[in-house]
């Protein structure tokens, strides 16, 4: 589903993109634009003509994220249920990596099975919500491109919600020692994903 911002903008939540720290920086300024509730749902494009905007997240972070996801839900990994995966865009990669479901799996593993089955997914899929949005927080740049977009964006509330991004840490599953990934890798992922890098110019962080 997407959220409404302060009455003004629309927040697209893409999946793995710091949207539930968004969700809890900007309460009680936010509401739901969906009518689906639940939390596999939470996900989709744009749903209303205020203007709008999503979080823009590197192929390679992206996908560290994942694996560190998995890893930490192994409960839910294990009885064979991949949760939004299957629910959005991402579809395929949820269902077709298998090494996803590997218990500590290190990214290498990932990246490798990635790159053979379907190098370019991230960006077709990620592209279809960016198409719908008015504007790019750079994901390496969180606090201060979203603080600068609810600012341009003329959010009544913008200074109480950065006062809380402040003391407000996002979750971040992708410093752990299996989601370091060869350099190699790295950048055979940069390459298979120019069209993220080409909308982007050059890249979100």
């Amino acid at each position: 589903m997407s959220f409404i911002i302060d009455g003004t903008c629309e927040f697209i939540h893409i999946p793995k993109t710091a949207g539930v720290w968004i969700e809890n920086v900007c309460k009680p300024w936010i509401e739901i634009a969906g009518t689906n509730h639940d939390r596999g749902g939470r996900h989709s494009g744009a749903l209303t003509k205020m203007r709008s905007f999503a979080v823009a997240r590197e192929p390679y972070s992206w996908m560290q994220s994942c694996v560190g996801y998995t890893q930490k839900r192994w409960i839910i990994v294990e009885k064979n249920y991949p949760g939004w995966f299957l629910q959005c865009e991402y579809k395929r990669i949820g269902r077709d990596l298998k090494t996803l479901r590997i218990k500590n799996v290190h990214v290498n593993k990932v990246l490798e099975e990635y790159l053979k089955k379907m190098p370019g997914e991230y960006s077709r899929a990620t592209l279809t919500w960016y198409e719908n949005a008015d504007r790019l927080v750079n994901f390496g740049h969180l606090h201060d491109d979203l603080m600068a977009t609810l600012r341009a964006f003329k959010c009544p509330h913008a200074h109480r919600i950065e006062v809380k991004a402040k003391n407000t840490e996002p979750m971040n599953t992708s410093k752990d020692k299996q989601t370091q990934a060869s350099p190699e890798l790295i950048q055979a992922l940069r390459e298979a994903e120019h069209e993220w890098y080409d909308h982007t110019k050059g890249g979100q962080g």
